[in-house]
């Protein structure tokens, strides 16, 4: 699978990295110059693009990846673009980080087939690890949940 992770912050470099640990062929895309320093080494292809820009996607084959994850979080206008062009170029599975409702609700209404908050998925998360540790062993449970989630 070919994966792009647009946006290059404390997520979506997490992502992209993740992804490439595992095996996957990963591009990184970031309009910041630091940011995309940063991952140069753990990912198959870094570009600093605007990719909020019709014909960016298509210039580093970023139109033909499998997957987009439109990581962006600082400019909603955006994620909101890089998730219509994605979706113009036929990707064919494209994921949106989004930070409220209504952002949720946008996302999806302008193609993303999956949108989420990573804080509240986190927080989610966090609850049910402290609530499950009455029921299950605790240090089993957290090698599973590090094991699937984040090795």
């Amino acid at each position: 699978m070919k994966y792009a992770v647009i946006g290059l912050g404390a997520f979506g470099s997490s992502a992209a990295r993740q992804l490439f640990r595992k095996g996957a062929e990963v591009i990184g895309v970031d309009v910041n110059m630091d940011r995309v320093n940063s991952v140069k080494d753990e990912v198959s292809l870094v570009v600093r693009l605007d990719a909020t820009h019709e014909n960016a996607l298509r210039s580093h084959g970023i139109g033909d990846v499998d997957v987009l994850i439109a990581a962006i979080s600082d400019n909603f206008e955006a994620q909101v673009l890089v998730v219509v062009h994605a979706k113009q170029h036929g990707i064919k599975k494209i994921i949106a980080r989004a930070t409220t409702p209504d952002h949720i609700r946008i996302l999806k209404a302008v193609g993303a087939d999956e949108v989420f908050n990573p804080e509240e998925t986190a927080a989610r998360w966090m609850v049910q690890r402290l609530l499950i540790t009455k029921r299950v062993s605790y240090p089993v449970l957290s090698s599973y949940i590090e094991q699937v989630y984040f090795a």
